[in-house]
């Protein structure tokens, strides 16, 4: 990275590299030497570094962000960084420890004021209002943080630079979650209350470092991600579901209905789509069943992928869309959109939540009767949890082959029996045995997937559904694969 050093009285510039130290003055041993006639004394030291200018002048200390003009008795010399500096991350107990201090505390309400005083702030682009917002933080941070700090030792700097970066997440961003929620090994975020946030990595969970300072300063995160989206959340609404711009998936329940105080959960997702390969080599699934699994999507066969919570169900119907032909028109649905597939022939469809005066809401079931009447080859519906079950059974028995489906279910038998429950939210009159064969017809295998102890995620089995025993009306299945135990 580099810097643009202009010379306002001559107009000459000078690019000058990252990280380096110049001395500016009027002897010959300065890196910028100033000749002046008058016998005044000009010294000052400047280290650039990440887009932050820290200065020492006669003991003086101070640090600029982004840009700089200094004035040495009648010369001016202007520092320009050439692009938004890439900021100095902290870690887990390192945001802690800022975000209880007193001086981040301090910092933050007074640029929040500076704000406040002046409403024109806030109709800047957003990237101009955090340029200002943290060369203000500087602006603060310079009176009280250099007291007991020394500008040339790198750790100080460096711990200058994160507290500008927590500042920054706090006012932009998502505050003490913001680390996590780039952070691409981290899956889930669970935040029990303001004290205790749990994190799921590679499968396994634990307690994270991080906390908010109290029941407010986590509120403040929820109403500001449900915010974004159009939602609305308090003691008349206490819950919500919403989806961030990255994509992750967040839901929110608040008092009364959460007992200890509020409660957030955020599911991830991968910014780069898992392949086929990626899940062997993670040993989601066998080499063995890939001709099993290729061929059944190739050859049209309609699918249901049964799992818990957190098996990877999105993962794998999003890997076993590969197989797909590219001119085949495919039509996803979900509550939030979490597929993407690689053709491009994909319409992608979202269901939507009413708004604060209970109108507008689209489900499921709604788009699923959509997507009938646009000429879909497959329709892939993220998850059957309700009514949708019955459409969905519907359009696999009237031409619609190769569509798939997730659900919620710990065994190939239970996510059958799970499917005809739903299928009775749509229309309680149909009898079971009806249900029943419908079922049979319109779905080929079911795929069951498990995590287990240790977090490893994978398929435990496929069964072909054959048909429905005339006698007892039970499934009749035939088991293609089971995991060795």
């Amino acid at each position: 990275m580099s810097w643009l050093l202009i010379d306002k009285k001559s107009e000459k510039t000078a690019e000058v590299f990252d990280n380096r130290i110049l001395t500016i003055g009027n002897t010959k041993d300065c890196d910028i030497v100033i000749s002046e006639k008058e016998k005044v004394q000009i010294y000052s030291q400047i280290f650039l570094e990440n887009g932050f200018i820290f200065q020492e002048n006669f003991n003086s200390k101070n640090v600029f962000y982004l840009n700089k003009i200094f004035l040495f008795h009648n010369h001016k010399f202007e520092f320009k960084y050439n692009k938004k500096n890439n900021f100095i991350l902290p870690n887990e107990n390192e945001i802690s420890f800022i975000y209880h201090s007193e001086l981040f505390k301090n910092t933050l309400n007074f640029v929040q004021n500076e704000f406040s005083k002046n409403q024109k702030l806030l109709l800047l682009p957003k990237q101009e209002q955090e340029i200002y917002f943290l060369q203000e933080a500087c602006h603060y941070l310079n009176k009280f943080y250099w007291d007991d700090k020394d500008i040339y030792k790198s750790e100080h700097r460096l711990h200058f630079q994160k507290i500008i970066w927590c500042l920054c997440s706090q006012a932009f961003a998502q505050g003490v979650l913001t680390l996590l929620l780039l952070d691409d090994s981290v899956t889930e975020i669970m935040v029990n209350d303001a004290q205790r946030i749990y994190l799921e990595r590679n499968g396994t969970i634990s307690l994270s470092d991080l906390m908010f300072d109290n029941n407010n300063a986590l509120m403040a995160i929820i109403e500001r991600m449900c915010n974004q989206v159009g939602r609305r959340i308090d003691e008349s609404i206490p819950f919500c579901d919403a989806r961030l711009p990255d994509g992750s998936r967040v839901h929110a329940i608040i008092p009364p209905l959460a007992l200890n105080g509020p409660c957030l959960t955020i599911r991830k997702f991968p910014k780069q789509c898992f392949s086929i390969e990626d899940l062997i080599a993670k040993k989601s699934i066998s080499e063995d069943i890939l001709p099993i699994l290729k061929d059944i999507i190739i050859s049209r066969k309609n699918i249901l992928i049964s799992g818990g919570t957190g098996t990877g169900k999105t993962t794998l119907l999003n890997c076993l869309t590969t197989w797909i032909h590219p001119n085949e028109r495919i039509i996803t649905i979900e509550d939030s959109a979490e597929l993407k597939l690689q053709q491009p022939h994909v319409i992608r469809l979202e269901s939507r939540k009413e708004n604060i005066e209970a109108k507008g809401g689209v489900s499921i079931r709604e788009l699923v009767k959509n997507a009938l009447r646009m000429r879909p080859d497959r329709i892939i519906v993220g998850e059957c949890r309700g009514g949708e079950a019955l459409d969905m059974l519907q359009a696999m028995n009237t031409g619609h082959d190769g569509s798939m489906t997730t659900i919620h279910s710990n065994s190939a038998e239970d996510a059958l029996r799970r499917l005809e429950t739903l299928v009775l939210f749509a229309s309680s009159e149909l009898p079971s045995r009806a249900i029943r064969e419908q079922i049979a017809s319109a779905i080929h295998y079911v795929i069951q997937l498990t995590r287990k102890s240790d977090g490893h995620r994978c398929v435990t089995s496929i069964h072909q559904i054959v048909t429905l025993c005339e006698r007892t009306h039970k499934f009749i299945t035939n088991s293609l694969f089971e995991w060795n135990k």
